[in-house]
């Protein structure tokens, strides 16, 4: 019984710390997110001509589904040189395929030497929007911890309650 209370009480600081970090992530994820709304991006729309459009394999490249292991990939042509779009999503894939086929210039953002597809690309690109991906991705863990600790807090106390029923 000794080691179940000391098991008890080890796994509740466990959660009473791993709750608080997350409260406090949380609370940074969302002040971070606040500023990568707010923040001032250095863009300036231009037009391109798209010269290829297709699908990149991705991290998952060894997947055996290739819907996961591929992503949208544009080749586009601005001012003589080419460049691959950043941040194209799904959705606007046939937006660029289209001007491919009909040889028509397309909107997108130069920002820092680089072409975006869309504003967000930019935003979430940038040294903020790096730290605020961070951040959530360190808040999901900690929920993640502080459900699994919850868990063996409560099969802790089964195990406690069974004891004392025999």
């Amino acid at each position: 019984m000794d080691a179940l209370e000391a098991k008890k009480r080890a796994c509740l600081k466990k959660i009473i710390f791993t709750v608080v970090a997350f409260l406090f992530f949380l609370v940074v994820t969302i002040i971070n997110y606040g500023k990568v709304q707010k923040q001032q991006i250095d863009y300036t729309e231009v037009e391109v001509m798209v010269t290829e459009t297709g699908y990149k394999r991705t991290l998952g490249s060894g997947s055996r589904n290739p819907a996961i292991a591929k992503a949208p990939e544009v080749i586009v042509e601005y001012e003589g040189k080419e460049y691959e779009l950043i941040n194209v999503l799904d959705g606007e894939i046939s937006r660029y395929r289209f001007a491919c086929k009909l040889n028509t210039p397309v909107s997108v953002y130069l920002s820092q030497g680089q072409l975006y597809s869309n504003i967000n690309g930019i935003k979430t690109t940038s040294s903020t929007g790096k730290t605020y991906f961070i951040t959530l991705g360190v808040t999901a863990v900690l929920f993640m911890a502080a459900a699994m600790l919850i868990g063996a807090y409560v099969d802790i106390k089964k195990k406690m309650n069974e004891e004392k029923a025999v």
